[in-house]
């Protein structure tokens, strides 16, 4: 994912989000220029080619030391192997409706399908804080396996979502920020 930005009428900056796809840009400075004329329709030209100052990307908006602590604990639980069952792929507050402090309904179902449960006890982390998350994992009867790369799902959606939605829905970057809070407190 880029943060793109148009800059009058006839130009656009792109800039990548996560460090390691800062060299696609470099891929299109070298071939975009040598494979334009070889080509029957017309491809962008790169015009101007900066570089990312310390303060770029994204930095000192969440606890980075923390939270690739917490990816790397993530990292460690073991692949799922088990039988792919349905699931919502968003349990996001937003996305849970509540009624006399009951969960009454489930929205937007537009990441369902099947796969790992993990995706979907991803809630632990972007609902519950830590005395509901302890209840919400034994209710669900969640092995270690699923919960830690649950913790690593929910990290990743958090993520993403900051810098996504930073401008033009912050009301979604704040939970987003508390996910992140939470996973990193877990596993420092």
């Amino acid at each position: 994912m880029n943060a793109i930005y148009r800059l009058g009428d006839h130009l656009y900056a792109r800039l990548p989000r996560v460090e390691t796809w800062a060299g696609d840009l470099d891929k299109e400075w070298r071939w975009l220029p040598k494979l334009a004329p070889q080509l029957s329709l017309r491809i962008l030209e790169p015009v101007a080619k900066g570089r990312p100052t310390s303060s770029y990307p994204l930095r000192g908006v969440i606890d980075g030391d923390a939270a690739m602590t917490a990816w790397e604990h993530a990292l460690q639980a073991p692949a799922w192997s088990g039988t792919p069952v349905w699931i919502h792929g968003d349990l996001l507050r937003p996305n849970l409706l509540v009624r006399d402090g009951r969960l009454c309904a489930v929205i937007d179902f537009g990441g369902a399908g099947i796969g790992d449960p993990a995706a979907d006890v991803i809630a632990a982390w972007s609902v519950f804080g830590p005395a509901g998350r302890g209840v919400f994992r034994d209710a669900l009867e969640v092995d270690d396996g699923t919960w830690a790369g649950a913790r690593g799902v929910a990290l990743h959606q958090a993520a993403l979502i900051i810098p996504y939605y930073r401008e033009t829905n912050p009301e979604l970057v704040a939970p987003a920020r508390r996910t992140i809070e939470e996973i990193a407190d877990v596993a420092a």
